[in-house]
């Protein structure tokens, strides 16, 4: 099987709907879906989770292992959303993303996703605890608790959140111009586009199954949150419109993290983002001090590893 064996990867910030995707589709029976895998993680490993970034490894050979027997087997790669990754390093997540693993870049728009982040965290709320196959459920607890809390985080910080998104993004998008095949799946369609990602993962499932799975999931979607939530939520969602606009353009362009920051190769400035992020922080030079303490944060001791980053990042805003 292994040779015939079709592979899958999503890719994601956090809280765009993965574990759901993932979840659902484990639902049919030629696929198998489990882990979370994670890159140079800065938080506790939980049973779900799969670390890349040990010499080596094979994100292959990793899904292969899940269930050898089946026709199509994933996982999911969610990227950090609390520092920039190290772009000198990227080369060895490139390497252990095999070109013939699909690659599912998911997206969803960063007010929501900032604000589910915020105040829930990892939450995620689900059915049943265990199934007969590899299923992602496995490995993950029912949380019958759906209460959310008010995030007390400055503007500034929820600024440098969204600054991430979008860097992982473009991080995605190099992604998906390595990988043999690559699509893009927004989070607020994906249920009526789930026939068209059966198909891009190599399944059999007609249209009437996968729309059945996707009528009863196993992880729900959890109930619309306020935007109160946030301090200053309507400058905090400007601030992410402008991100948006320049990641849509980047995934239409097939502009990748490489290509947003060779400045003799494209022009991609994210028009009007300065003035937002100096609206939302109350401050003119507001962008330059959320991205110095994003480089801090993200470099801690080793920080000539992002000086090069952050200020082309400076430049091109």
């Amino acid at each position: 099987m292994a040779d015939s064996q079709k592979k899958f990867l999503f890719v994601s910030n956090p809280r765009c709907g993965s574990t759901w995707l993932a979840a659902t589709f484990g639902k049919l029976e030629d696929v198998a879906v489990d882990y979370e895998f994670c890159w140079k993680q800065d938080f506790e490993l939980q049973d779900i989770h799969m670390p890349m970034d040990r010499d080596g490894f094979s994100t292959s050979q990793t899904l292969e292992a899940i269930a050898p027997s089946s026709l199509v087997v994933g996982s999911k790669l969610v990227l950090d959303a609390h520092r920039l990754i190290d772009y000198q390093s990227l080369d060895s997540l490139f390497r252990a993303i095999e070109k013939e693993v699909r690659i599912i870049h998911l997206q969803r728009n960063y007010f929501d996703s900032l604000l589910s982040l915020e105040a829930r965290g990892a939450v995620q709320h689900i059915d049943i605890s265990g199934k007969n196959k590899a299923s992602i459920t496995n490995r993950m607890k029912p949380i019958e608790d759906l209460g959310a809390k008010d995030s007390s985080k400055p503007p500034s910080e929820l600024v440098r959140k969204l600054l991430i998104f979008f860097c992982n993004d473009l991080v995605a998008n190099e992604l998906c111009k390595r990988a043999d095949k690559a699509t893009h799946l927004d989070y607020e369609t994906a249920a009526k586009d789930a026939p068209r990602i059966a198909q891009f993962m190599g399944l059999n499932a007609g249209r009437d199954e996968v729309e059945a799975i996707f009528s009863n999931p196993d992880v729900k979607k959890l109930p619309q949150l306020s935007p109160n939530r946030l301090a200053s939520h309507e400058k905090i969602s400007a601030v992410a419109s402008v991100l948006e606009r320049a990641r849509n353009k980047a995934s239409h362009e097939n502009l990748s993290l490489f290509d947003f920051l060779d400045t003799k190769r494209y022009d991609l400035r994210v028009s009007g983002l300065r003035e937002a992020v100096a609206d939302a922080t109350e401050h003119k030079n507001g962008l330059d001090k959320c991205l110095i303490r994003l480089f801090r944060k993200s470099a801690g001791t080793n920080a000539g590893v992002f000086r090069q980053l952050v200020w082309k990042l400076k430049e091109r805003f």
